[in-house]
């Protein structure tokens, strides 16, 4: 068996650690496993993993100017269906050639656009993994681009074995796609404990003007997913006087910032940018926030339950899947600010302790996961 991950690019993100971490796990267990990126990509990686990108030319290549114009009117008119169908035979063919090259018996497609761009492979079995909900992920602000992307990928998915990260992604894909629950398999994101306790444990200074459990700490893309304006208006309406630290980098940077300074707290949140190992920050932190309208599965409150920080949580899909009623986490109503403020204030003041807060772990233990994920495979593969 020798299995390649596609992802969009590495980049640090949620996907790409889940990613990396599966790899390793297989490779671990005498696997081959190997990850193609679609953009080219320099990303440290043990060195028996390789890392192949796939190339693009013409009207397939994203830097062309006359893509940004082709892409932006495809999302507006029925034609964007034909510019789709043309770009997967074209980079469907480019797998398939990697594919016989390296020797490839199964594919998984993680990124977004991957699952549309190779859904005509012809070379090995590929198993769409989606990560996130995707009612949400492919809505837009007018019917007709909602409709093609909901029409786009759902033809990318039909007979196709699929993989969610949680239950709560795969009644998301039954409801919103139609895609036949026979289909769908939950497997979690493989939780590599060891390392994560490993990195939170270096003997390294934490940033300026932090102190150990005298902040609070929020960790992800700066996304309109993730909501951390929602965040930044709770945190100013509660009367917590430790700082925020939003570890994270994206394309709301100065939005939020301009938004901090509106509401007179900017003296008190500190943007980190990315963090390379927010693990250390996850340990020290009184309290880990996660202020998000929806989620996959959001991998960052199991690494701070974990390390045995409390966690506050709206709860968006795939939370409470996440922390498994763990006396550590808290969750709370999307969209009642004035609920998640006080929840700021109840848990700066008083963080819950638990001595045994590793309870949901068992079900992210790398052997269960990958024991699943090889019984998924060889019985598709004998099908």
């Amino acid at each position: 068996m020798k299995i390649a991950h596609v992802v969009n690019r590495l980049d640090g993100n949620g996907v790409t650690k889940a990613v990396i971490n599966l790899c390793e796990t297989l490779s671990d267990r005498g696997i081959t496993s190997d990850i193609i990126v679609l953009e080219k990509t320099e990303y440290p990686l043990r060195i028996d993993i390789q890392l192949h990108s796939l190339g693009s030319s013409g009207l397939m290549k994203r830097q062309n100017p006359i893509v940004k114009y082709v892409r932006k009117l495809a999302k507006y008119t029925v034609g964007s269906l034909a510019y789709y169908s043309l770009k997967a035979e074209k980079k469907s063919a480019q797998l398939d050639h990697l594919i016989k090259k390296e020797g490839y018996t199964h594919i998984l497609l993680h990124c977004h656009y991957s699952k549309i761009l190779f859904s005509k492979v012809k070379e090995a079995k590929c198993f769409p993994v989606i990560h996130n909900k995707k009612s949400k992920h492919l809505k837009a602000t007018w019917w007709l681009p909602s409709w093609i992307n909901r029409h786009v990928m759902s033809r990318a998915l039909v007979d196709r074995s699929t993989i969610a990260v949680s239950k709560a992604v795969r009644n998301d894909l039954s409801k919103y796609l139609h895609v036949e629950k026979h289909q769908l398999s939950v497997l979690p994101n493989v939780i590599n404990s060891a390392a994560i306790t490993s990195l939170a444990k270096l003997d390294r200074p934490l940033p300026a003007k932090l102190i150990e459990k005298q902040y609070l700490l929020a960790v992800g893309r700066l996304a309109p997913q993730k909501r951390f304006d929602r965040l930044l208006k709770a945190y100013s309406m509660s009367s917590c006087e430790l700082p925020l630290v939003i570890a994270g980098d994206g394309i709301q940077l100065k939005l939020l910032q301009r938004l901090a300074r509106r509401l007179r707290i900017n003296h008190r949140v500190i943007f980190l940018g990315h963090v390379e190992n927010p693990y250390q920050l996850m340990k020290h932190a009184r309290l880990l926030i996660l202020s998000s309208d929806y989620e996959g599965l959001p991998t960052v409150l199991i690494e701070a339950l974990l390390l045995h920080t409390p966690v506050l949580a709206t709860a968006c899909s795939g939370a409470r899947e996440a922390v498994a009623n763990c006396k550590l986490a808290k969750l709370v109503p999307i969209r009642k600010l004035s609920v998640l403020a006080e929840s700021i204030n109840q848990y700066s003041l008083h963080p819950p302790t638990c001595d045994e807060c590793n309870c949901m772990l068992d079900h992210y233990k790398p052997e269960r996961i990958i024991k699943e994920f090889l019984n998924l495979v060889d019985y598709e593969s004998n099908h």
